[in-house]
Parts: C-alpha cells; sequence; structure tokens
C-alpha cells in the first residue's frame, strides 16, 4: 500500500500463483485487514518484507511456502480442500504460514483467517485471533440448491450479480463446493424446458417462449454465464438442474396448456412430433453457449413431462448427446421412477452417470436415514437408498436434503444436525 502515514503492522506474501478460489480468499482477507484498520504492505518474498509481522499464503509447492515447511519440520497438507494455519518461526522471524492441499483449500484457509482478522480489537494485533487449524474434509461434496418456482422473484435475483456475489461469498465461508440451480421444479410451465429462455435453437423456430423478446432471452444467458463465473471464483462448482423436459400440466403442479392463449412464460411449439429431436439439439446448443458447467441434472421421470411410451427413446437419444458432447461432464439423475434398464442403458453407453436422490422424503426427518419406507413407496424408488445399494458397485448414490418449504439452513446450521447428518452420508 503505497503513500501510508505509518509503518506497517502486517506483511503479506502471495506465494506463486493463486487460483481462483484462492484469489477470492486473498481478496477477502484484504478487505478484512481494511475493516480492521490494520496498515499492511504486499511483497513477492519473506526477504522483501520490512521487520513486522508476517503473512505467508500459498499452496505448499511455492517456494516460501515449501521452504518453510521443510525448515520447520511441518508436513504439508494434502489431498483435497485440506488446509494449514499454522504459527511458525522462520529466517529469524515470526511468521503465520496459511496453505493449502489445493486452491479450494488455500481459499478456505484464507477465509477462515479472513473472519478472524475481523474479530481483533486492535489493528497493530491483527492475527492474535487466528488459531492454529489443520482440516481436511469429512464429506467430498457439500451442495445446496434452489429452484425457479417464482418467475418475479426469481429473475429480479438472477441479473443482480451483486446479490449473487453476496450469496455465493456466504457458501464459500460454509464450505459448501457446489451450488445447483434446478430449472422448472413444480413451477407450472416456467422454465419447462429452460432452452427457449436462454437462446434459440435453428430449425425449430416454432418453440419459443410466449412473451419473451430477443433481448431479454440474450440478458437471461449473459446472466446464467456471469453466475457460472462467480460460482467458479468462489471454490464451487455448478449444477445445472433440467426437470421438465416438456409442460403438459397434471403431475406438475398447474393448469394446462392452451396453445391458443399461453401465459406469457411458458414454452409454446413443442409437442411430440417434435420433443426428441429438439431435446437433442438444444442440449448440444446449451453446452455450447454455457461451456462452463460442471454437472447436469435431470429428472427421469413422469412429472418431467414425459410419458412412460416416450421415456426409452428419450433418454436413449440424451445419452448419446452427453457422451458425444460432452463425455466428462457428470451426469446427476433423480432416482424416483428411474427405472433399472435405463441406468444399465447409461452406464453401457459410458455416460458418466450418478444417482440422486431423497434423504427423507420431503421432510427434514432426523439426521439419519430412513428406518421405514412410507408405506405407500415400499415398491419404488423415492426416497431414501431404496434398492440402489448394491454389490458390485457401478455408480455413486448421493443424498439431498429435501425440505417441503425451507429450513434456512443458512440462519440455522445446527452444527449437532450436520454432525449426524454428515455421519450418514458414508453409509
Amino acid at each position: 500500500m503505497a503513500h501510508q502515514e505509518r509503518p506497517s503492522t502486517l506483511s503479506l506474501i502471495v506465494d506463486g500463483t493463486p487460483g481462483p478460489a484462492a484469489r477470492h480468499g486473498l481478496r477477502e482477507l484484504r478487505r478484512a485487514l481494511q475493516t480492521a484498520g490494520v496498515v499492511f504492505e504486499e511483497r513477492p518474498t519473506p526477504d522483501a518484507a520490512s521487520d513486522r509481522a508476517l503473512l505467508v499464503a500459498g499452496l505448499p509447492g511455492a517456494p516460501a511456502v515449501a521452504g518453510l515447511l521443510a525448515s520447520t519440520n511441518i508436513a504439508p497438507p494434502r489431498g483435497a480442500e485440506t488446509t494449514l494455519v499454522q504459527r511458525v518461526r522462520g529466517q529469524g522471524r515470526e511468521a503465520l504460514l496459511v496453505s493449502g492441499g489445493d486452491d479450494r483449500g488455500l481459499m478456505y484457509a484464507l477465509l477462515d483467517v479472513a473472519e478472524r482478522v475481523g474479530w481483533a480489537r486492535d489493528p497493530r494485533a491483527p492475527l492474535r485471533r487466528v488459531r492454529e487449524a489443520r482440516e481436511a474434509p469429512y464429506v467430498a461434496e457439500r451442495s445446496l440448491s434452489i429452484y425457479t418456482m417464482h418467475k418475479a422473484y426469481f429473475l429480479q435475483r438472477f441479473h443482480d450479480r451483486a446479490y449473487w456475489a453476496r450469496y455465493l461469498d456466504l457458501l464459500a465461508r460454509s464450505r459448501f463446493n457446489t451450488f445447483a440451480l434446478l430449472f422448472a421444479y413444480e413451477s407450472a410451465g416456467l422454465f419447462a424446458p429452460p432452452y427457449p429462455y436462454f437462446f434459440d435453437v435453428e430449425g425449430y423456430p416454432e418453440v419459443r417462449v410466449a412473451g419473451l423478446s430477443a433481448e431479454e432471452q440474450a440478458r437471461n444467458l449473459a446472466s446464467l454465464n456471469a453466475l457460472i463465473a462467480q460460482v467458479h471464483e468462489r471454490g464451487l462448482e455448478f449444477t445445472l438442474g433440467i426437470w421438465d423436459h416438456v409442460y403438459r400440466g397434471g403431475v406438475q403442479q398447474g393448469p394446462g396448456q392452451d396453445p391458443a392463449n399461453p401465459l406469457p412464460w411458458r414454452v409454446v411449439g413443442l409437442s411430440p412430433e417434435n420433443l426428441f429431436d429438439y431435446s437433442v439439439a438444444a442440449l448440444a446448443r446449451l453446452l455450447e453457449r454455457a461451456p462452463n458447467l460442471d454437472t447436469l441434472q435431470f429428472r427421469m421421470h413422469g412429472e418431467s413431462g414425459l410419458t412412460r411410451a416416450e421415456m426409452d427413446v428419450f433418454w436413449a437419444r440424451i445419452y448419446d448427446a452427453m457422451v458425444e458432447r460432452a463425455p466428462g461432464l457428470r451426469f446427476d439423475a433423480r432416482a424416483k421412477g428411474f427405472p433399472d434398464h435405463l441406468i444399465d442403458l447409461a452406464l453401457e453407453k459410458g455416460v458418466r452417470i450418478r444417482i440422486c436422490t431423497k434423504y427423507w422424503m420431503e421432510q427434514m426427518g432426523l439426521p439419519f436415514h430412513p428406518t421405514h419406507v412410507h408405506p405407500q413407496n415400499q415398491m419404488d424408488r423415492r426416497h431414501g437408498y431404496a434398492d440402489l445399494l448394491r454389490y458390485p458397485k457401478r455408480y455413486d448414490v448421493a443424498w439431498r436434503l429435501w425440505n417441503g418449504g425451507t429450513s434456512r439452513l443458512l440462519l440455522w446450521g445446527d452444527p449437532e444436525y450436520v454432525r449426524r447428518f454428515a455421519v450418514s452420508t458414508h453409509l
């Protein structure tokens, strides 16, 4: 920091070239120092720093970090998302070493330090409340999902990048590593399917969103890609859920479609004749126009709008499109109503498939797997592990705590519940 009126209290050494997640952690650390009134300098190496408190941040292979680890005989953090915050003495100086097993782990360590810097009462001792820690994740994936049930409410947030910055900052501090945006869950046809809200598909001019202008469509796509970028900047992965492939009312929670008077948020022009071809072409277009997706999640059964007679051909063609266009992209398939032969077909075709199901049904439930299946679901797959725990293991299973309404998780987050829940995820 230039033109300081008083000497620096802290020298910050950013060792090596941080990735996007660590850059976010560093931004938060700088903000915390500035908010706390700490005068600090940034230097490229410890040797270039003034004789003040020293904070060295970087991955274990970076020169200064590697040197401090070796000289103090401290084992480096190893493995995904591991963290290390350690007070050390190197080259005759006291230093705080902040490192991680990967870019995300380094971000978590930096965010923890930034939070504790904010607790400091004396700007001349900004690191006094920082605790030493060596941590590793207990659960590999920690995801939160949101839904697009209400047009005005969702679009108000969707285009607000300042809102997403604040929201995703909270997720990063809370160590979520996946954010899922699910379109068309019980939304009366909103985003069902989502493709024409973002782009047109060549050869299908009849498929469009009633009342949506070209400018609004372009803005939607720009906001989607901006959100994906903001998610990645904070070390999270992005899951896009495509839950309704065609809106037909009924079980999809809403009134039926009147082609002569479409409601001004519904997709028009989809029919049994063009549904398969359009869906394949639109999926390919999505992968081109939103190229940084990490996972696609699909609802597989009749609540997606598909009839039982359509499912086999529809999914065979979608599987082929996934393998051809994005062979490494994960395909999350909802377990409910997903038959064995379509699981087998996905595996045969080489789809990177994972089965996702509800922990309890639509209830918060207790923090252990259901001890009794709901009577009307004892012969189907709806929640719990159903009959999916088969050996030899051919696919992963992921559980989501699925609540009717909201648990206000980010306001509540009871640690004892989370601890018990986390243990059960290792089933």
